[in-house]
């Protein structure tokens, strides 16, 4: 419940609204004036949001109504989810000795994997035979069951067919499926995801015709959805009063009850 955001109205015989309060008790001090020795006796009691006077038969009368349209204000504590994206392989591809912790590994043993340390890149390059070649790399740690995977790496196709980059699952058979895959024609920055459905290796695979590729910035990353907690704050607006307060005679004239902000009864 939040104070001083909820009001509620006092209506006379004909449905005209004479006045309405709200939930916000402020201190009232009243003099005493039996003795001006004693102290004055403090109170608590609700404010008035508004108030209103009518002729007969409930036409308002002009200059003999005051309303209240001061902002108030609480301080609210909500739950906020936020996304992050955690790191579970990354490639600098500076150190020839990556290549074997990178696992990029050639399915053809005739392919030539070469490193280029000043570029951060890696090239693969099989004969021209006219055949699919593919390299292919295994991410074992990290991947949990129904958590997107993001593969984000720059790719340049330096073959005339295109370079198909998929990411396959492992199930519980010990069989690869792939769960996402993408096509490079020339050169491009690929950001490939995909959910797996199980908590198992995964497997990156680029693949084509007289395969001769070159990539750089090689990174895997995990979805994971984070719960965390802020402070705001809720206010009401003149929106939430104006109008909301008509004369009318029997109730044929417009006339609400204020529960809170967003919600209104006629």
């Amino acid at each position: 419940m939040l104070f001083a955001t909820s009001c509620y109205r006092f209506t006379n015989h004909l449905g005209n609204v004479m006045t309405v309060i709200t939930d916000k008790v402020v201190d009232s001090t009243n003099t005493n004036l039996a003795s001006d020795i004693l102290p004055a006796q403090a109170h608590r009691k609700t404010s008035i949001k508004a108030a209103y006077d009518y002729y007969p038969f409930g036409m308002l009368m002009p200059q003999r109504y005051i309303e209240d349209h001061t902002e108030q204000c609480m301080p609210i504590t909500q739950t906020i989810y936020y996304t992050h994206w955690k790191s579970i392989h990354q490639a600098l591809l500076d150190d020839p000795a990556e290549l074997s912790d990178f696992g990029l590994l050639p399915i053809d043993g005739n392919i030539e994997v070469h490193l280029d340390p000043s570029a951060h890149t890696l090239q693969a390059i099989s004969p021209a035979t006219g055949n699919i070649a593919s390299i292919y790399h295994i991410v074992t740690t990290g991947v949990q069951a129904n958590k997107e995977i993001n593969l984000s790496l720059n790719v340049r196709n330096n073959a005339e067919e295109l370079v198909t980059i998929s990411l396959m699952q492992q199930n519980a058979n010990n069989e690869w499926e792939a769960f996402a895959s993408t096509t490079v024609a020339r050169e491009d920055h690929i950001e490939l995801k995909g959910t797996p459905q199980f908590g198992l290796p995964i497997k990156v695979i680029l693949s084509g015709i007289d395969l001769n590729v070159t990539i750089s910035d090689y990174l895997v990353t995990r979805h994971d959805l984070l719960a965390g907690t802020e402070i705001s704050e809720i206010c009401n607006t003149s929106l939430d009063f104006d109008e909301d307060y008509r004369f009318g005679f029997n109730g044929q004239h417009k006339e609400k009850e204020v529960k809170g902000i967003g919600n209104s009864l006629n």
